[in-house]
């Protein structure tokens, strides 16, 4: 996807996280914590209950989204910007969502630390080398 095609798909919060659960769980929402199926969901508090340990999460617990009060809409261009442009800087990531720069250098470091974990999943969809 490019940065216009990812702004009009995923503009608002609400389209963001259906993204987020449905890329972490294709196959229905399973419980981070017992791995059971029988997921209740709690609408008031945009949340999940499993039905065996009642454990509650949410499509962001245990991703490098949660406990951040940023939008997943600037995660997720933030992560489009570093993914697709060789020498994009903090500041620019920075002007271009209207964050501030140690905001902005928190997220970057999430989002590479995330990159550089060997539990990260395979590249998928279209993946395209430069040769150097």
């Amino acid at each position: 996807m490019g940065l216009l095609e990812i702004t009009k798909s995923l503009g608002t919060e609400e389209e963001c996280e259906k993204y987020l659960e449905r890329m972490r769980w294709p196959n229905g929402v399973v419980c981070p914590r017992c791995g059971a199926e029988r997921i209740s969901k709690i609408k008031t508090v945009k949340k999940f209950e499993c039905s065996r340990c009642k454990y509650q999460f949410s499509v962001t617990a245990g991703t490098i989204f949660h406990k951040t009060y940023i939008p997943l809409t600037k995660w997720f261009i933030a992560l489009y910007l570093i993914c697709s442009t060789k020498k994009v800087t903090v500041n620019q990531i920075s002007k271009d969502l209207d964050l501030p720069y140690k905001t902005t250098w928190y997220m970057c470091k999430k989002i590479k630390r995330a990159m550089k974990n060997k539990d990260f999943s395979k590249l998928c969809g279209i993946v395209e080398i430069e040769k150097v």
